[in-house]
Parts: C-alpha cells; structure tokens; sequence
C-alpha cells in the first residue's frame, strides 16, 4: 500500500529533478503562491493538493490537482511561451507517473486533460492544471493488518 505521504514524496522528487522546476509546494488551494517575503517563490513552480480519496475493493484512490505555472510578464508577452512550457511539463509528469519504476507504486492511466489557467494567485502567472487519480493496492479485506488490540 503506497500513502498520500509516500505520493506527496514522490511528486517532490519528480519536481527536484525537473530541470525546469524551480520549486514545489504541496497543500490546499488558498496556499498556492502565498509565500511570504521571509520565503520567496520560485518559478516555474509545481504545486500539488490531495482533492479526495476513495476506496474500493482492496484499492485505496487518491486524487490530486497538480499546478504547473510561471511569472508572466506585465504586458503578457510571454503568456504562449509560459503555456508551452507548463503544458510541456505536465506531460512529463504524466510520464513519470506512467513510469515502469512506479508500476509496483500505483495504477495510473496516463490519459489526462490539461487545463490552462491565467492570473489566478497573487502573482501574475499562467499555467496548466491536471486532474490525476492514483490508484495504490489496499487490504480492506484484511483486518490484521489494523492497528487493534
């Protein structure tokens, strides 16, 4: 079984070996791009949020919102460049997430929209969203592995 903590872990790897990435950050929605000017932001910037989680016969799914995004410039010149770029990244991250060292990990169709996004944080920036579900094996028809009494 591969947790929500194994998974964060695993997406920050992902993003600290991107030669692109400059940074990433993991909880909800209302935190991404708030960092303060003790902790400045570096972009491009990854960033991934738990949306939900479900079970199923011995399969615990959990499904994230991963952002990828960068800086725009003020008069949004560079808005194409910036949505080739992250559009070109979350294909790499489906492609490790579809990576044969991740098959004992988690199931995962590899089939994913992406959806751009403008000017939607404090800074200005563009980028793109996935939507992914991963599936991780569980044991629900196990009780001895509970942690009972």
């Amino acid at each position: 079984m591969f947790t929500h903590n194994q998974i964060i872990s695993s997406f920050k790897t992902f993003s600290s070996d991107h030669e692109q990435l400059e940074s990433y950050g993991t909880g909800p929605i209302d935190e991404v791009n708030e960092a303060t000017i003790q902790e400045p932001i570096y972009y491009p910037q990854m960033w991934a949020f738990l949306s939900g989680a479900a079970t199923s016969e011995n399969t615990i799914s959990y499904s994230y919102d991963v952002l990828f995004y960068d800086l725009v410039q003020p008069d949004a010149s560079n808005m194409d460049e910036v949505l080739s770029d992250t559009i070109l990244i979350a294909n790499d991250f489906l492609i490790y997430l579809n990576a044969p060292e991740n098959y004992d990990k988690w199931f995962f169709d590899i089939g994913q929209s992406i959806e751009p996004f403008t000017d939607r944080f404090r800074d200005d920036v563009t980028g793109v969203k996935v939507s992914i579900t991963l599936k991780t094996r569980g044991a629900q028809d196990n009780l001895c592995i509970v942690p009972m009494i």
